[in-house]
């Protein structure tokens, strides 16, 4: 596993739609850091690499369903 491409791997989910949204916390202090007109600081990823207006994506664009083994990537953005 490199720094650059880190893998999580997450076991034993009921089958079901999910969805997943990370950030990147580079000063790690514990939350989404935000400019002054609310645009993210630090780099956003979700699910299905679905995009962000005006906030976060609805849970209908970043939804994907489990049911055994199931691989999604993100590609994390970076938006200032």
């Amino acid at each position: 596993m490199s720094a650059a491409n880190p893998v999580i791997d997450i076991t034993g989910l009921p089958p079901g739609d999910y969805a997943i949204s990370a950030i990147h916390d580079e000063n790690d202090n514990k939350k989404l850091d935000k400019s002054f007109i609310g645009m993210p600081t630090e780099g956003v990823a979700f699910s299905n690499n679905a995009k962000i207006s005006f906030g976060p994506p609805k849970f209908d664009k970043a939804r994907f369903h489990v049911e055994g083994d199931t691989t999604q990537t993100l590609r994390m953005r970076y938006f200032l």
